[in-house]
């Protein structure tokens, strides 16, 4: 079992212009959202080619549009993967069908694969919760408990002192980093630490595919079994970069839960009904249970304000609308699925706290083709994690501490303490 020793200034880079600038936007993300969605929903950045879409009917067209709205991934991956191409920077064709299908085969959303991410995550929830003497940091609670789990189940194993400090920052040079985009997200300090990891991380993961066996333990393993059966799309480079391509999501966890408890502490009431499905006797019924109180948190701080696309030509968003808007070639568009999940025009009374919602109402992993590809793993995880969490009478530690500090992107600190 890893221990709980923080390892944030590691992980995390240091506070810098741009991360500050980035903590002031995310504040300001919501009430600005809101009135965007009123007078200007489709709003074109001023000085820039970029465009910020709000409305949730707007959104969905963007996000289920792929082949106008493409994903602005395959520069970043280039650096990370080298060679081949992950499907997360495709467009809907031939290569991206057979390799979803391929990676899917070998990650399936299987009961049998699910309850053992479940169960494992909840049964090292709860001894790292019993030792934790009734005070933790969240975030190295999550973090820790993400990766032990996952880089096992992956066939990343043993894992390399360094991973989680490649996948946090491959993280986030993958989505907070564009060479071609405004200045402040133009970071030659990350872009360069990027380039230098990138190889030593293949590297490692070669190393791996290298010395496996054929099986059924884990994803590596099964993958090599197809590849000893001859299947296509399992050569060593694509299998390197399926591993590579799920390593630098994980870091979104850390970056989620915390956020999520910050929410519910943000609501007493909420916190205690939340308290009471983590208690119920029947595991099923509590599991079922917080996983609503969960994702109504995240509702209200998801994982980020937007996502970007780019549009592969000129376009007309909200067309036979008020405000329709034309978009020309190579802009750059933000849908805002925060924005969305507030949308009053579609979703009912979006500023109450309502863990009644269902499904359509939330895009936490975004819709359409490039929708998350380990969205089934999340569902089992995140609430397994909150669910031994909230079992415990939390509260807020004494300080700035026991409120979430971010930094830039990342969720940094959060302290909780019990009797």
């Amino acid at each position: 079992m890893a221990p709980l020793a923080s390892s944030r200034m590691q992980l995390l880079r240091p506070p810098n212009w741009r991360s500050r600038v980035f903590d002031v936007l995310l504040a300001l993300n919501a009430p600005s959202a809101r009135l965007l969605r009123s007078v200007a929903p489709i709003v074109h950045l001023p000085f820039t080619n970029t465009y910020f879409v709000t409305r949730r009917d707007d959104v969905r067209e963007v996000f289920l549009n792929d082949a106008v709205y493409a994903m602005q991934a395959m520069e970043n991956l280039a650096v990370i993967l080298d060679e081949p191409p992950f499907m997360l920077g495709m467009g809907d064709t031939p290569r991206y069908r057979a390799q979803h299908a391929a990676l899917r085969a070998v990650v399936p959303d299987s009961a049998r694969d699910l309850d053992r991410l479940q169960q494992d995550t909840s049964d090292y929830a709860a001894r790292l919760l019993a030792e934790a003497n009734g005070r933790l940091e969240v975030v190295d609670f999550v973090r820790t408990i993400t990766f032990d789990v996952l880089m096992p189940y992956f066939g990343l194993h043993p894992p390399h002192p360094d991973l989680q400090l490649w996948a946090t920052r491959l993280f986030e040079f993958q989505f907070n980093y564009f060479k071609h985009g405004p200045a402040l997200l133009k970071d030659p300090q990350l872009a360069a630490e990027a380039h230098a990891m990138a190889p030593k991380l293949r590297a490692y993961v070669d190393e791996l595919i290298a010395a496996g066996t054929p099986g059924d333990r884990d994803v590596l393993s099964r993958c090599l079994a197809r590849q000893h059966a001859g299947a296509p799309g399992y050569s060593p480079g694509d299998i390197r970069t399926a591993l590579i391509g799920m390593l630098i999501a994980v870091p979104q966890l850390p970056i989620v839960l915390p956020r999520i408890v910050e929410q519910l502490l943000r609501r007493p009431s909420q916190l205690a009904a939340a308290r009471q499905a983590a208690l119920d006797p029947d595991p099923a019924v509590s599991f079922t249970a917080v996983s609503a109180y969960l994702f109504e948190a995240f509702r209200f701080d998801p994982l980020a304000p937007a996502v970007v696309r780019q549009t592969s030509v000129a376009t007309t968003l909200a067309a036979g609308t008020n405000r329709a808007t034309t978009i020309p070639a190579g802009s750059m568009v933000l849908p805002s699925f925060a924005s969305a999940m507030r949308d009053g025009r579609r979703i009912a009374d979006p500023e109450c706290f309502d863990p009644t919602r269902t499904a359509p109402d939330y895009m936490h992993f975004g819709l359409g083709m490039h929708q998350c590809f380990g969205e089934a793993i999340n569902r089992r995880m995140l609430p397994a994690m909150l669910q031994a969490l909230l079992r415990y009478p939390i509260r807020r530690a004494p300080g700035a501490q026991g409120h979430l500090i971010r930094r830039g992107f990342f969720s940094d600190t959060l302290r909780l303490v019990w009797s």
